[in-house]
């Protein structure tokens, strides 16, 4: 599931079903904006892909079972206190401004 930009992909997280926080996603969830700020919801992934050149914002705590996977040019923000559990592995070849915790592994 492409969120931003892009074939098939949602404009926005206001575009989510209204029951989407309720869901363990499965496969990939990939936020892809390049024009404006996205805040990557607090759900658990199985894999999570951050793309693009726009700002993405963890403003609470989130859990990717699967692999984190940051691509050059993504700027993220993690918020003060906000946890980032990430079970496999962590590839970020972006920026990321941490003020809370991003734990790698179980």
């Amino acid at each position: 599931m492409k969120v931003g930009g892009g074939s098939g992909g949602y404009g926005n997280t206001s575009n989510f079903p209204s029951n989407f926080t309720t869901y363990t996603l499965s496969g990939t969830v990939e936020f892809n904006s390049s024009s404006s700020p996205q805040t990557i919801p607090s759900l658990t992934y199985t894999n999570l892909t951050l793309s693009n050149t726009g700002q993405k914002n963890i403003i609470a705590t989130l859990t990717t079972n699967g692999d984190w996977t940051s691509q050059s040019g993504t700027v993220i923000t993690i918020g003060s206190g906000v946890a980032v559990q990430v079970r496999q592995r962590f590839y970020n070849y972006g920026t990321i401004t941490n003020s809370g915790i991003i734990d790698v592994g179980y």
